[in-house]
Order: structure tokens, then C-alpha cells, then sequence
């Protein structure tokens, strides 16, 4: 009989990772797995604000662009579609970034605010999370 080492797991880290024991950060000297169960539910909320904005952008200017076919209208929010679409996210992120908080000056570069304490702040600084 053929022996495949089923038993065995795929990579040594595999071991420690399974049980999670995820090892220790070298930024904030505690465990990762703390670090990423700490962070989830900010992450969860960064994504039903982010669909909640591209909902309200996106079924306006689809309804906008169905009611008035072949305008310039229509063709304008077709190109920013378009462009959007075509335009790998991370550069959108930076480009974005760039715009509101270094050019304009409307968003704060860093911070987090709680969305239970201020939804103005939240919003505003819905950008990164450090402690």
C-alpha cells in the first residue's frame, strides 16, 4: 500500500495556525489572533457603509440613465461606470485618498471614530484603525 502522509498537515505553520495559535504581532507585540478578532467588526462595518454608498450612487444614476436613454446624460454616467469598473480598486483607493484627504482637505488622513459615539465622525474618518 501506497502511503501519502494524509496525516501529516501541508506546511509546519499549518500545525499552530489549526488550534489558534497564530503566533505574536511585531507591531503590537500581541497575539494576531486578537489583533484580527479586534478588528472584524470595524472591517464589517467599513462593508455595509461602503454597499450602502454605492447603493445610493448606483441605483439613482442607473434609474437617471434608463429614464433618459441616449442623452448626455446617460452617457456620462455610462463613462464614470465604466471607468470605475475598468480601474483596479487599490487605485481608485489611492486616487480617492489623495483627492478628499491630502488635495481637498475634507477627510482626516488617519483615525477612527466609533459609529455608537458620533456618525458625522465615523464617517469622516472611516479611512484606517490603529490603537
Amino acid at each position: 500500500m501506497v502511503s501519502i502522509n494524509a496525516d501529516r498537515p501541508v506546511h509546519p505553520l499549518a500545525r499552530a495556525a489549526g488550534p489558534g495559535d497564530w503566533g505574536r504581532s511585531i507591531f503590537t507585540h500581541r497575539s494576531v489572533l486578537a489583533d484580527i478578532l479586534y478588528r472584524i467588526p470595524i472591517s464589517l462595518e467599513l462593508i455595509v457603509l461602503s454597499m450602502a454608498l454605492a447603493l445610493l450612487i448606483s441605483v439613482p444614476a442607473g434609474v437617471i440613465s434608463a429614464i433618459r436613454p441616449y442623452t448626455a446624460l446617460d452617457y456620462s454616467v455610462m463613462t464614470i461606470a465604466m471607468l470605475g469598473v475598468s480601474m483596479p480598486d487599490f487605485f481608485l483607493g489611492i486616487l480617492l485618498f489623495l483627492l478628499f484627504s491630502l488635495t481637498l482637505g475634507w477627510l482626516p488622513v488617519q483615525g477612527y471614530v466609533p459609529l455608537s459615539t458620533s456618525v458625522v465622525g465615523n464617517l469622516s474618518h472611516i479611512e484606517f484603525c490603529q490603537r
